[in-house]
Order: C-alpha cells, then structure tokens, then sequence
C-alpha cells in the first residue's frame, strides 16, 4: 500500500522522484524485514487467543486499503488512486501510520526473548528437535515450549525489524513535505 501510495504521489506531483524511490526503497526493506519476522513468530505462539478489539482494528484497516487500491479484485492504477484520494492527507496518515508502527516494532522487539526464558513460547513438538522427553508430545501432535536454538532466528528478526521501521521513520520522511 505504501509503496503504491509513493507512485500515486509521484504522479500527482506531491514528491520528487528521488524522495519517492528512496522512501520506496526504506519501506521495501521495511516490508521484506517485518514479513520475514512474522513468518518466524508465526510457527510459534504464547497460546493467547487474540483480542476482539485486535480483530477488528485487523479487519476495518484491511478492508480500508483494499478499498483505496482496489476496485473489487482489481488493482486501481496509479491514476485512479490519484483521481479518489487526497495525496497529502493520504501521505500525513502514512506518516502517523508508520510511526506507530515503529513504535509498536520497537516495544515488543525483546519479547522473543522474554518469552522463551520464560518457556512461555510454544511450537508443534513435530516441528522442533526431536527427543526422547518430547515423543509423546509430538505423537500426539502437541505444542511444547520451544527452546532457544530451535527459534534462533526469532529475536534477530524482530530487532532488525525494529532498526528497519525506525530507519522508514527516521530517515528524510517524504512523507513531510518540505518548507522550501
């Protein structure tokens, strides 16, 4: 969303072309970084059902970028976003958007680790290493608390997201126009 809001204010004259690919590029690491982290929490889980108020700020903002960036199943092209949407005010938001979500990033960036010295982050016993103490539980399809080396890949994740998010927001923001 982020990247085609970019290309749709580039269009519209709202940014230099420079601001625009470099802000495309922060957020394109950004992006690759965050999924990569979500991809890695999301073979574990702390057995917390999620809240409702959680699941529907997920659905309300998912059906509001669709709904800016498509018509139906089909993509809007970067005139018709242009056409249907305030640029500046749509760039304003992002800004807000992306902080909150650095600030967010960066809060729970220790977690990983909290959760796992507290054996309090679970994973498919069929997924982890097998063992001896853990064969029943992986027979029958349990979670069990995962252990460091087997989610080693976790906590980095999550703190170079972290870095990745705060560099989108900390880094010649095109999302702030200048007062030149």
């Amino acid at each position: 969303m982020s990247a085609r809001l970019f290309e749709a204010a580039e269009c519209a004259g709202e940014l230099g072309g420079d601001s625009a690919a470099g802000a495309r590029e922060h957020l394109s690491t950004a992006m690759k970084e965050l999924s990569k982290a979500d991809r890695l929490w999301g073979s574990v889980t702390t057995a917390m059902r999620p809240s409702h108020e959680y699941v529907t700020a997920t659905r309300e903002l998912h059906a509001a970028l669709t709904e800016t960036t498509h018509d139906g199943l089909r993509a809007h092209d970067v005139s018709e976003i242009t056409e249907n949407l305030d640029i500046g005010q749509a760039l304003g938001d992002l800004r807000y958007a992306a902080r909150d979500v650095a600030d967010m990033v960066r809060d729970v960036q220790h977690l990983p680790d909290q959760l796992l010295r507290s054996q309090l982050l679970f994973a498919p016993a069929r997924k982890l290493t097998p063992s001896v103490e853990r064969l029943h539980e992986r027979t029958a399809g349990r979670y069990v608390p995962a252990l460091p080396h087997e989610v080693s890949e976790l906590a980095p994740a999550v703190r170079s997201a972290a870095t990745q998010t705060d560099l989108v927001c900390c880094t010649g923001n095109p999302c702030e126009k200048s007062s030149d």
